[in-house]
């Protein structure tokens, strides 16, 4: 894995610059409770942040349907032996993340949106078995909750299974930086980057056959907030947690700045994630509109307008990335 944010590299050792492979995870967050549910003849060992788990002879394809499970620090524990149970009968491989730290920083403000909130790595064997994978997972997790999977798509109306196209198989090509990128060949030959989106992607040709209809009941207008008050026109920056947009207030005609905030993200030890964060600021900035220090405008307009709070708006990622 590439990093190219120092923080990182602080996370393995306090002192010195290291990189995330060399960090010591607690064994007893994920190993053993899986240790202790996998036959003695599966594999289990570690790359880079992954504990990886695959039945003897194992052999996977280089590319096909994948299955990600979303989860928080809290709820991990029951998600993970919740699906190991299930993958063991259906011998699949997966991985998890190292150890509950790791899952933090998966959740955290400063992880690629594309790669964020993959607590665990499912590899089934072919379409069907996807499928019927998908299913048992999505009726044993019924009331689990976590992050969504930006890159992927929910799985009927689960809070934690995901599922997308991709590389399984550590194929990669170089780019002119010389860093590995990683490919699938398709069927009919042509060799395709395996891009991991902030955004449900899949390459040309395939469809999806888990669809199950709508992902959501929001009647809003693609672009739009609020049953159409507010208008996206840009955005200021995006992370994990939630991106900062420029809107058009169909109301007042009044540019306005709207924070977005994805829940069970940037989840603290106290157990507050980005909703709570972001509810916090307005709440804080409220306090402060009548001292003018906040805007160079009048406070009492600028501040409440300004800081609008909008749970969720995931809708925008793909729209507006490009």
């Amino acid at each position: 894995m590439l990093v190219e944010d120092s923080f990182f590299y602080l996370h393995a050792d306090p002192e010195v610059f290291e990189p995330l492979e060399r960090y010591l995870a607690r064994a007893d967050d994920f190993l053993e409770p899986v240790r202790r549910l996998v036959p003695d003849d599966w594999r289990l060992s570690r790359k880079s942040i992954w504990l990886h788990c695959s039945p003897p002879a194992a052999e996977l394809p280089p590319h096909g349907w994948k299955i990600h499970l979303s989860a928080t620090p809290a709820n991990s524990p029951s998600v993970l032996t919740t699906a190991v149970r299930i993958l063991i009968r259906a011998g699949v491989a997966f991985k998890f993340a190292a150890d509950k730290s790791i899952l933090q920083l998966l959740n955290g403000k400063r992880w690629s949106r594309g790669g964020a909130g993959k607590f665990m790595t499912i590899y089934p064997l072919d379409t069907a078995q996807c499928g019927l994978l998908l299913e048992s997972l999505y009726q044993m997790l019924i009331g689990y909750t976590g992050p969504y999977i930006l890159s992927d798509r929910r799985y009927r109306d689960s809070g934690v299974v995901y599922y997308r196209y991709g590389g399984i198989l550590p194929t990669r090509r170089l780019d002119i930086s010389g860093r590995g990128v990683p490919v699938m060949q398709l069927q009919d030959g042509q060799t395709v980057d395996d891009e991991r989106l902030p955004f449900f992607n899949l390459p040309q040709g395939l469809s999806d056959p888990f669809a199950t209809g709508p992902e959501s009941s929001d009647s809003d207008a693609e672009g739009t907030l609020k049953h159409g008050r507010y208008t996206i026109q840009s955005v200021i920056g995006f992370s994990n947690p939630g991106g900062v947009y420029v809107a058009l207030d169909q109301e007042t005609g009044r540019k306005v700045l709207i924070k977005e905030a994805r829940p069970f993200t940037n989840v603290s030890p106290q157990g507050t994630d980005a909703v709570w964060l972001l509810k916090k600021e307005h709440r804080l900035l409220t306090v402060l509109e009548d001292t003018g220090i906040a805007s160079p405008e009048p406070a009492h307009e600028y501040i409440k307008r300004s800081v609008e709070f909008i749970g969720k708006i995931d809708i925008f990622e793909g729209a507006l990335d490009a």
